[in-house]
């Protein structure tokens, strides 16, 4: 038996050793491996929240974009642009009518709900959302203008707008200035007294 204790007493070289790990051991290679995965757990959580916050961004561009096409095709063809005005003194609501051969219609910001509203006045439908998520630019007076198109000397409409991600730290906003000429009038044409509506 004295052979058997001096043989598992020693091993050869290359051979594995039996010894393990002690508890100290495993502790820290536990806590090493939660620091982490922490750190990966809050890098993926970031990549969510930015992935989130672009889709948002890019989805009220989108739906601004599609805006601006719609008001494009109408206000060129339209006969008279009304005078851009405060919804019942709000600084931060206002709208628009113009003449068009349908009927007059009319543009509205809606600083309450963050959206570009639009309605037709002479069949008196409700008011139906063509762009959520827009506000008026940042450090714009007025966010729907009435201006002389300087080459055509048209009646053009004007619109200062941003959108956000939605975001209330962090967010990101865009702004958005575009101009529609109504090719089918003059600096003097008004809209007839059915598209007058109160502000």
């Amino acid at each position: 038996m004295p052979i058997a204790i001096c043989r598992a007493g020693m091993r050869r070289a290359g051979e594995p050793s039996d010894a393990g790990l002690t508890l100290v051991e495993v502790l820290i290679s536990a806590s090493l491996f939660t620091v982490v995965l922490s750190l990966v757990g809050a890098g993926l959580g970031e990549m969510a929240k930015s992935a989130g916050r672009t889709t948002a961004l890019s989805n009220a561009q989108d739906a601004l974009r599609l805006a601006w096409q719609r008001l494009e095709g109408e206000v060129r063809y339209a006969s008279a642009i009304g005078a851009p005005a405060q919804v019942s003194g709000d600084a931060s609501n206002w709208h628009v009518v113009f003449a068009t051969a349908g009927g007059c219609t009319e543009l509205r910001l809606d600083a309450a709900g963050d959206n570009l509203d639009q309605r037709d006045v002479t069949a008196g439908s409700p008011w139906a959302t063509i762009a959520p998520g827009v506000t008026a630019m940042p450090g714009s007076a007025q966010p729907l203008t009435l201006v002389a198109d300087p080459l055509s000397g048209h009646q053009a409409l004007g619109l200062s707008l941003a959108v956000s991600d939605g975001g209330s730290r962090d967010s990101e906003t865009r702004t958005r200035v575009m101009q529609f000429t109504a090719e089918s009038t003059t600096w003097t044409s008004t809209p007839p007294a059915t598209c007058v509506v109160a502000p």
